[in-house]
C-alpha cells in the first residue's frame, strides 16, 4: 500500500488537496480538501472511485455518466483524471 497526497491550485476552480491510498494499483481511500466549491457531497465521488484501478481507462469508466462538477465547479472530468495521475 502507499499514500499520495497531492496539493494542486486550478484556474477558475481553486486549491484542491486530495489524499489517496492505493493498494495493488487499486484506489482504497480517497478525500479531498480545499476552497473550491461544489454543490454535492465528495462520498458520492469517493464511492466511484475506491475500488477503481489508477489508471486513466479505468478512472473515465468509472466516473461514467457522474457530473464532476458537482463536487468541484468548473473542473472538467478528463482535467480530473490527469490530476489524480499527476
Amino acid at each position: 500500500m502507499f499514500s499520495v497526497s497531492k496539493r494542486r491550485k486550478v484556474e477558475d476552480v481553486g486549491t484542491i488537496e486530495m489524499h489517496l491510498n492505493v493498494e495493488g494499483g487499486i484506489i482504497s481511500d480517497y478525500m479531498s480538501y480545499g476552497d473550491y466549491f461544489g454543490e454535492g457531497s465528495n462520498e458520492s465521488l469517493k464511492e466511484l472511485l475506491i475500488g477503481c484501478k489508477l489508471k486513466k481507462d479505468s478512472l473515465m469508466e468509472a466516473l461514467q455518466g457522474f457530473s464532476i462538477e458537482l463536487c468541484y465547479n468548473n473542473l472538467k472530468k478528463e482535467a480530473f483524471v490527469d490530476l489524480l495521475l499527476s
